[in-house]
């Protein structure tokens, strides 16, 4: 069920995720809620572990509508921190004891990033985001999953692309 949701999710972020933005940050806090917690109890509990991520994503959801400042803020930290752990693990280095050190230097990175460049990076990001999510879905056959991740990232971020700027072309 949680590959399914990822592929879904990421698929919908990869395209939409500008647009969506308030759909991004709670699957990426439900996501990365789901992987801490999980981790913490140990396999174990599995209905608390996604009751706390659906919690945590809520929590993102709520902010990224009602407070958008503080929520593009708190979206690239948690978008950051989640794809440096994410690079860390494709290449084998997982962090154990110093992985929330990891996270809090890939959020103030991806805090910054967002700030600054909030729609380019949100493209970028979002692109990033759900093509890995799409990648990480046991419904791929590992081999596939480098091409996969590729195309998904090109047809995220040409799609987030041509409608930013047929946005802009429009006035809106």
């Amino acid at each position: 069920m949680i590959s399914g949701l990822k592929l879904l999710a990421g698929a919908v972020i990869a395209i939409l995720g500008r647009k969506l933005y308030w759909f991004s940050i709670a699957a990426v806090g439900f996501f990365a809620a789901l992987e801490l917690t999980s981790r913490l109890f140990d396999g174990q509990n599995a209905w608390l572990a996604i009751l706390l991520a659906g919690f945590a994503g809520l929590i993102g959801a709520v902010l990224a509508v009602t407070i958008q400042k503080l929520a593009i803020g708190l979206a690239g930290f948690l978008l950051g921190g989640f794809l440096l752990l994410q690079a860390l693990n494709a290449f084998d280095l997982q962090p154990s004891s110093w992985g929330w050190l990891v996270f809090i230097l890939g959020g103030l990175l991806g805090m910054a990033l967002l700030s600054t460049l909030f729609e380019w990076s949100l493209i970028a990001l979002t692109a990033i985001i759900g093509s890995i999510l799409i990648t990480q879905s046991s419904l791929l056959p590992q081999a596939s999953r480098p091409l996969v991740f590729g195309l998904a990232l090109l047809l995220g971020i040409s799609v987030q692309v041509y409608m930013h700027i047929a946005e802009k072309r429009r006035g809106s």
